[in-house]
């Protein structure tokens, strides 16, 4: 069964694999982790979920990561 992945248009190298189903969040914030160059300052994805949800909260937006 073929895995998603994500790669870098710039040099089609691939940037992450998500092996699991994924919530709508994590799939926007996949897509935001590839297309910002983010995974080249943070390489753990999970971190960079963490401080985008946690900078959505800061103003007041809702964030449902089970959604």
């Amino acid at each position: 069964m073929p895995r998603p992945w994500c790669s870098s248009a710039r040099t089609a190298e691939e940037v992450i694999r998500a092996d699991a189903y994924l919530r709508a969040f994590h799939v926007q914030s996949l897509m935001d982790y590839v297309a910002s160059g983010a995974y080249r300052d943070q390489p753990e994805f999970q971190r960079f979920i963490s401080a985008k949800a946690d900078a959505l909260r800061k103003p007041g937006v809702e964030v449902d990561l089970m959604d």
